[in-house]
């Protein structure tokens, strides 16, 4: 769900901002700059790893370890395209944005279905 909406948002995104690309990029780049589609991609599946690792890692030095190294990944995927001349920093940042707000939008919403169906949902118990 998050990398297809990811990706599907972005697309969406390209299309309504309608932005060319920098000048003499460093590494051959087709399509619309605005949003990157690379950060708004990593911001929204690391972000997602992230979240999981926050939840289930009980040991709090290797979560804050993985998170940090997590983090990093994120800002070096975006500071990669900056770097190439393939994006302008402001699709970067859009890109993290997007991102960002479509794990929180999933993980509303899973928690949302989550929280519907235990309701709803009456157990079967077998009789003896």
């Amino acid at each position: 769900m998050v990398a297809l909406g990811s990706i599907s948002l972005n697309l969406v995104l390209k299309f309504f901002f309608d932005r060319q690309r920098p000048d003499m990029p460093l590494v051959d780049a087709s399509g619309l700059s605005f949003p990157s589609g690379h950060s708004m991609i990593a911001a929204s599946f690391y972000s997602l790893i992230i979240y999981l690792t926050w939840r289930h890692v009980d040991h709090k030095p290797l979560r804050y370890f993985l998170v940090s190294l997590l983090v990093i990944f994120i800002l070096l995927i975006g500071f990669s395209r900056i770097y190439l001349r393939v994006h302008y920093a402001t699709d970067v940042v859009a890109g993290f944005a997007a991102g960002i707000l479509w794990v929180i939008i999933g993980i509303w919403l899973l928690r949302r279905i989550e929280k519907y169906t235990r309701k709803e949902i009456v157990p079967v118990v077998e009789e003896e």
